[in-house]
């Protein structure tokens, strides 16, 4: 009889799991979540019900308390999948120390394909972010399987950069645009190679290219703004500033910039309205 009752509510939650579940599908994420938190009592250990509470925390925005639901799965677990997904969040975090730490353990783990990949690119990335082209180095030594990737190219050309080894880094970056066209990044620092070996007009083509690819990319914004200016295109310059700024009002740099580039085109009217949204943003001009 007792085993009968307990078989009864292993049903019962099961069912209401699957509720859960479908809750989740169907993009209702909030009464998901109500219908996990009557369950957690009882199923707080069960793997299927933590990774769709998990999942459900990151659509509800709560990254705090997904991060500690995954810490469970990792622990329950130690399955690579949950290694990596925590170390994207860090990264999106900026914890890159910490994220390096899951780098590391993951190393150590046999993975697939798909994971060993996202491994190597996320070292590649918080070994920039750190500026250490010595750490980008060892990993692109380590990871040479995928030489098929624009991050590989894209990465090898930015140690060559820091050895001042212009022309390999120019070929390298022109290795990561092809392979990957839609690699803005790659692109800017591409043109930047072309602009300090003085090639204005090819630099210029290449921020353009950019741009196109994504018109919010501050680098390629101010870049090209530099440049326009330096050729007295200040029209072009403000209307790409303007264009940025529409979405990314706490740009100081650019819109300092914009204040400038109105002064010189004698739109004072303009500047004025920059400036007052720069003390209002900062406190200062």
């Amino acid at each position: 009889m007792i085993a009968f009752l307990f078989y009864k509510k292993l049903m019962k939650w099961g069912i209401m799991l699957s509720t859960a579940q479908d809750l989740y599908v169907n993009k209702k994420f909030k009464k998901c979540f109500l219908n996990l938190i009557q369950l957690s009592n009882k199923m707080s250990h069960d793997v299927d019900y933590l990774d769709l509470l998990f999942k459900v925390q990151m659509k509800l925005n709560d990254q705090s308390a997904a991060i500690k639901t995954l810490d469970v799965l990792i622990h329950k677990t130690d399955s690579a999948n949950y290694l990596i997904i925590k170390m994207n969040l860090l990264m999106s975090k900026k914890l890159n120390n910490e994220a390096l730490d899951i780098g590391f353990k993951l190393q150590t783990l046999p993975l697939s394909k798909n994971i060993e990949l996202q491994l190597f690119q996320n070292l590649t990335d918080i070994y920039i972010v750190f500026n250490d082209f010595e750490g980008v180095q060892e990993v692109l030594n380590q990871y040479v399987q995928y030489k098929t990737e624009s991050t590989y190219h894209f990465a090898q050309g930015l140690v060559y950069i820091q050895n001042d080894d212009l022309h390999l880094a120019i070929q390298s970056l022109r290795q990561a645009v092809q392979i990957n066209p839609n690699f803005d990044q790659a692109w800017v620092t591409l043109a930047i190679m072309h602009n300090k070996m003085g090639d204005t007009e090819l630099a210029l083509a290449n921020i353009e290219k950019a741009l196109d690819i994504n018109e919010q990319n501050p680098t390629a914004v101010k870049c090209y703004a530099i440049w326009k200016e330096q050729a007295g295109d200040y029209s072009s310059a403000c209307d790409k500033i303007g264009n940025y700024l529409d979405k990314n009002n706490f740009d100081q740099d650019l819109t300092m910039k914009n204040i400038e580039l109105f002064r010189k085109l004698g739109r004072n009217d303009l500047a004025f309205n920059e400036e007052v949204k720069l003390t209002y943003y900062f406190g200062h001009i």
